[in-house]
């Protein structure tokens, strides 16, 4: 069997090319949301102790 395009041969193993998948997606918004999220819930508590406005989520509570 000859190497296509879409596949690689390793150790005598045709495998797929490697393609992201729905655990890589939720790594990467895992990655690169919890520091934006971190980053806005300083920034509100910031706000908050400094002019007294709440404009975070949990000010709803």
């Amino acid at each position: 069997m000859k190497n296509t395009e879409d596949t690689q041969r390793i150790f005598g193993y045709h495998l797929p090319k490697p393609r992201i998948t729905g655990v890589g997606l939720a790594l990467c918004a895992l990655y690169l949301g919890v520091p934006v999220v971190i980053v806005g819930a300083l920034l509100d508590f910031a706000l908050q102790l400094a002019f007294g406005w709440c404009i975070g989520v949990w000010c709803a509570f």
